[in-house]
């Protein structure tokens, strides 16, 4: 009974908050107001954060009519079930609280490097009952150039006929909009653009003015990377980047959730960042398991400058007295000719509740996680250099009395106690470690990979523990780089839910809610138990039982 009052607690909380922001997404979805608002935001921003509730919580599960929340059935019968019909009449009443707001773009912004000047913008459809709900939850307002204006602790919110601002006064408000009209981010060709796109979270910020927050202490970055011994070419072009403004999105859609990350011009021009590295060759998926969760990959360096600063960095360490032992190993970063990576497969093990493990041993953890996983990590070199290094690592595990035995496909294999056998060589023309042998084969992967310079893949099937919790689902994703962005994207598998709602929604239910909170109890307490190696008790009891100390 405790725990399921615990649990009724706990859907409280969650019903709040979600409530709460929900509240704050109450709008229709005019499509314009993004662009509205980057001409009130001035192009000496330093950063600018947007954000679109609107579309988080329809995801979650919500829907929005003529500017009012109306909750998924879930939600109602959460609230309906567990506080009573009256509380969910008192919600869907506070609800009307949003009304005449626009809410699907707002945009909190600052013009200065310490955030001193910050302010948040936003748009009002109707602006009469926002400011007949200011002024019931406030109990003042004055009139201020034109603005119906409101204050909240230390801070003022104020309502024109279609704006709404909130900044610690007035005077910051005002600059604002003078400076906007002067000239504003939607004069930033690549900058305005973005911030206009339907995502549900974006920032950019102004590397731009940032650097002349430098150049007035007197710090040019040119000139420090220089200083400290980066190549003059190096230098400027890693400098450059301060011409760029740095965003990032994130957009959820259906079932999948994506975003990215760039660099960006006032013309609206992408920095190619990426091509520091040449493209993945996905040649190596001939090496990854069968059926693998986790494959990472990335191609080996390409920019000139970059290559020359490292061939110029090893040259510089080899020719010191001294370093000889460690020079031989530096072939492996200045010979490096093409992909790297390491990729898993733990079907098995991802199965496994954790719980079932907590009373093994920390060797019976060992055995049970290697022999329920297969991991290989290779790097591509030319073919001496492969061959090198395995007479090296063979002669020096001979060296510590060890056996290495020949293995299939060009491999050797020796064996680590109480572990697994280590496999390593060449395998086709990749300097290769792994803890099986059979080589495997993914290139069914290979369209995910192909073209992009690093990628992280994840693929999971639906968890017997999370099912438990309702939370019956997999999940496909991938973390890329391209050559003028990195991107991120991850679909749900095996629902028709939307992304944020497959997430929230089962915890609604108040077993799958219990059955979350049993659950973290009883692994919370076998943590415990499992930490307890040590008597503290006896320890401090053999002090009660020691004899008086004598006195001189």
């Amino acid at each position: 009974m405790k725990l399921k009052k615990l649990a009724l607690r706990a859907l409280g909380g969650l019903m709040t908050v979600a409530l709460a922001a929900c509240m704050l997404t109450s709008c229709n979805k005019d499509g314009g107001n993004s662009d509205k608002l980057v001409e009130n935001i001035p192009s000496s921003a330093v950063f600018v954060f947007k954000m679109n509730p609107q579309q988080v919580f329809e995801n979650a599960g919500c829907s929005v009519d003529n500017g009012k929340i109306i909750l998924s059935e879930k939600y109602s019968d959460a609230i309906r079930k567990n506080a009573g019909g009256a509380a969910l009449k008192i919600v869907t009443e506070y609800l009307t609280y949003t009304e005449g707001l626009k809410l699907d773009a707002i945009m909190l912004f600052s013009t200065q490097e310490s955030g001193n000047d910050v302010a948040l913008v936003g748009l009002v459809s109707d602006a009469a009952p926002v400011k007949a709900h200011l002024k019931e939850l406030v109990g003042n307002q004055k009139e201020e150039n034109g603005y119906d204006v409101f204050n909240i602790g230390g801070s003022v919110v104020a309502v024109s006929d279609n704006m709404i601002w909130i900044a610690r006064n007035m005077r910051i408000i005002e600059k604002h909009i003078a400076d906007a009209a002067k000239s504003n981010i939607a004069s930033v060709k690549g900058l305005g653009e973005f911030l206009a796109q339907d995502n549900a979270l974006a920032f950019a910020i102004s590397l731009p003015e940032i650097n002349k927050e430098l150049k007035a202490q007197g710090i040019d970055i040119e000139e420090k990377l220089t200083a400290d011994g980066v190549s003059s070419p190096l230098a400027a072009k890693l400098a450059g980047v301060m011409d760029y403004y740095a965003c990032g999105s994130l957009k959820f859609e259906g079932n999948t959730a994506s975003g990215e990350m760039f660099l960006v011009n006032e013309a609206g021009e992408r920095n190619e960042f990426g091509k520091i590295l040449n493209v993945i060759d996905t040649g190596f998926l001939a090496n990854v398991p069968a059926d693998a969760n986790g494959v990472m990959a990335m191609g080996n360096i390409a920019d000139a400058d970059i290559k020359a600063q490292i061939d110029s960095s090893v040259a510089d360490y080899k020719s010191r007295y001294g370093n000889t032992d460690g020079a031989q190993y530096l072939d492996l970063i200045t010979c490096w000719d093409g992909t790297a990576a390491f990729a898993v497969e733990c079907n098995k093990l991802a199965v496994m509740d954790p719980m079932s493990m907590m009373n093994m041993s920390q060797n019976e953890i060992v055995e049970t996680v290697f022999k329920n996983l297969k991991f290989v990590a290779m790097v591509h070199y030319p073919q001496e250099i492969v061959k090198n290094y395995t007479d090296i690592l063979s002669d020096f595990i001979q060296s510590n009395g060890v056996a290495a035995t020949q293995a299939a496909d060009g491999l050797y294999s020796v064996e680590l106690p109480d572990m697994f056998n280590l496999y390593y060589g060449d395998r086709n023309g990749y300097l290769t470690f792994a803890n099986y042998e059979a080589a495997g084969n993914s290139m069914s992967l290979a369209d995910k990979f192909a073209g992009k310079r690093v990628a992280i893949y994840g693929r999971s099937e639906a968890n017997p523990v999370m099912e438990r919790f309702g939370w019956n689902f997999g999940s496909e994703g991938m973390l890329w780089l391209d050559a003028d962005a990195v991107r991120l994207r991850t679909e749900l598998t095996g629902t028709s839910a939307n992304f944020l709602q497959a997430l929230i929604e089962p915890l609604t239910d108040i077993d799958n809610l219990q059955n979350l909170m049993q659950y973290g109890a009883e692994m919370n307490g076998m943590y415990d138990m499992s930490d307890d190696d040590y008597a503290y008790d006896d320890y401090y009891d053999c002090y009660d039982d020691a004899e008086p100390a004598v006195e001189l």
